[in-house]
């Protein structure tokens, strides 16, 4: 979708100009009407508005709750990500004691290229396919050391090894299947367009009335444009203000780390 490769700060400012944009042009309709308007008109229109702005509302909290249910999918995908390259990391122990340098090197190798790829600007393609190609040369490279070891010498720790090592795998493609769900762009649209509608039989309706509530308008708009923001920040994996915490995943990192697991 176009909108998510527009920073949200930008979208905020530029959709509360249009808000206030389309507000005036509303309000001048409706004062061009004011004098070929009965006053039976005037309850039916502040009706239709507000039967329109339910369903903004509607949509609104619709549309934050799908948002922040994708933001607690990816923190928990996170999660389970951190606590299977921990597994694996405790689990080297079990290999022979001549692969246990090397396999912890790159098993830390890995969790590193997950923190740095989990930081990559999702409107940058091309710098997430590179990282999606080494961490994958990265897991080729660990299945193979433990296959030929299982071919070597068999072992039930061994399987146990392997068994975690899948396990870290199909973490790594839970949580990057996570960073493309958002929020449908037909009701990103749907929302967007219900809020113009709103907009406009608020200053139609004000124009009718003969007034001009400027500053409720202005704090109805802000407060909207805000909720909004909110939500296509929630909605941004790898934009934005707000982010999944990476602490957890940062920490298998620590010199300390394998020894606490």
């Amino acid at each position: 979708m176009t909108l998510y490769t527009i920073p949200s700060w930008l979208i905020a400012l530029l959709l509360w100009l249009l808000i206030l944009g389309i507000f005036e042009a509303g309000h001048r309709l409706g004062a061009w009407h004011q004098a070929a308007t009965t006053e039976q008109i005037q309850p039916q229109t502040s009706a239709i508005q507000g039967s329109v702005l339910g369903l903004l509302a509607l949509l609104l909290g619709f549309s934050f709750s799908m948002s922040l249910q994708r933001f607690d999918a990816r923190s928990a995908a996170m999660l389970d990500e951190a606590n299977a390259i921990g597994t694996v990391q405790a689990r080297v122990s079990l290999l022979p004691q001549t692969e246990q340098a090397a396999t912890t090197a790159l098993v830390d190798q890995y969790a590193q290229l997950r923190i740095l790829a989990a930081e990559v600007d999702a409107t940058n393609p091309a710098l997430r396919a590179e990282f999606q190609t080494r961490i994958t040369a990265l897991q080729n490279q660990l299945w193979q050391q433990a296959a030929e070891q299982a071919r070597v010498q068999p072992s039930a720790s061994l399987n146990l090894y392997l068994a975690a090592l899948n396990s870290m795998f199909d973490a790594q493609t839970a949580r990057a299947a996570t960073v493309e769900r958002t929020v449908p762009t037909t009701v990103i649209l749907l929302m967007l367009f219900t809020l113009m509608s709103v907009t406009v039989f608020a200053g139609y309706t004000g124009g009718l009335s003969g007034g001009r509530p400027l500053f409720a308008s202005v704090l109805l708009s802000t407060l909207l444009v805000l909720v909004i923001y909110v939500i296509f920040d929630l909605d941004r994996p790898r934009r934005g203000m707000i982010q999944v915490d990476q602490s957890v995943m940062q920490a298998l990192v620590a010199p300390t780390a394998i020894g606490k697991r």
